[in-house]
């Protein structure tokens, strides 16, 4: 039986720090006081960074047999997968949600032969639909609202997609801007030390080059998923002032800054930001599932990709295999 802890630093240690003492103990009471095979189990638990999301505190996860990792000895029965978020879970209600849930895996409902489904971990609770049945099959107090099938043809990517084209609507609506939805109301791209570190290794690496004459004239530097333009403003202002202080200015001078966003509202604010740079920066429409179409011409030319909040947000229908690793 595995379990495995999902959360940063500062959620397991120091004044934010979740209990999760309590709530392991009851989700491994639940398990060993059951009759599934622990063998065939495992209990993950994340903290969600928002408190208002899409997953029940305890759910249950049906895990197929697959045939991916060839080296993995071959299973005739399923594996069942339990998904605590640690920032909602209850430790006194953690226990009774798991017995739950996992005496539902014989009651015939794990025979319904789909490729995944999740049972909601609540006492008391009728299960969903499964993905592909019939919602008129059984009362379950839950829709279905689509079959089984890949994230990027899902209901809930394309709600994505339409919140980003339509961003300026939806913030005319609420009368917020998107990022007062984010963990604080802010996000982390005000990290002035963290832009420091970055922008002092790309001067070693530049002067390197240059002590080589190696250096290009233009020194390329892309962000992708931009958002309102304050990682860009904070980059952009650090690199033009550490610059300076060394004396030169040459390095901000050549300096190309691409910003790439999926929201042509989103560049529209990042561009208002960094008004001041404007000569060092351009702006791109792009879709980050398939980067290369609009940024091919930056091949073995950028030094430095930086990505936040964008790749884990998206949808994940590709498994690929890095050195016996699975991601």
């Amino acid at each position: 039986m595995l379990i495995e802890l999902r959360a940063a630093d500062d959620r397991l240690r120091g004044p934010k720090a979740v209990d999760a003492a309590p709530i392991l103990t009851s989700a491994l009471k639940a398990a060993t006081d059951s009759t599934v095979d622990l063998s065939r189990l495992r209990v993950i638990c994340d903290f969600i960074q928002y408190r208002q999301n899409f997953r029940e505190p305890v759910v249950l996860r049906r895990v197929q047999p697959w045939a991916i990792d060839p080296a993995a000895p071959e299973t005739d029965g399923e594996s069942w997968e339990v998904a605590i978020d640690l920032r909602r879970a209850k430790p006194d209600l953690v226990e009774a949600a798991i017995k739950s849930s996992l005496q539902q895996t014989g009651t015939g409902r794990e025979s319904q032969g789909v490729p995944s489904g999740e049972i909601p971990a609540a006492e008391n609770s009728p299960s969903p639909v499964a993905p592909g049945a019939d919602p008129n099959e059984d009362d379950c107090g839950q829709v279905a609202l689509e079959s089984w099938g890949p994230g990027r043809r899902s209901l809930i990517w394309g709600f994505n997609s339409l919140y980003w084209k339509a961003l300026s609507l939806w913030e005319k609506a609420t009368g917020k801007g998107y990022e007062s939805a984010l963990p604080g109301g802010e996000s982390d791209a005000r990290n002035v030390e963290a832009a420091r570190d970055l922008i002092l290794k790309l001067f070693t690496l530049w002067d390197s080059l240059a002590a080589r004459r190696a250096l290009p004239e233009e020194l390329y530097v892309v962000e992708l998923g931009v958002g309102n333009g304050n990682q860009a403003r904070v980059f952009l202002d650090e690199l033009r002032r550490l610059d300076r202080q060394r004396g030169r200015g040459e390095y901000y001078r050549r300096l190309h800054y691409l910003m790439g966003d999926y929201s042509p509202h989103v560049l529209e604010l990042a561009r208002k930001n960094v008004a001041h740079h404007a000569e060092n920066v351009s702006s791109l429409v792009l879709d980050a599932l398939r980067p290369t179409e609009t940024l091919g011409f930056l091949r073995y030319k950028a030094f430095l990709v930086y990505i936040s909040n964008v790749y884990d947000n998206l949808p994940t229908d590709e498994i690929v295999r890095i050195v016996g690793h699975m991601f």
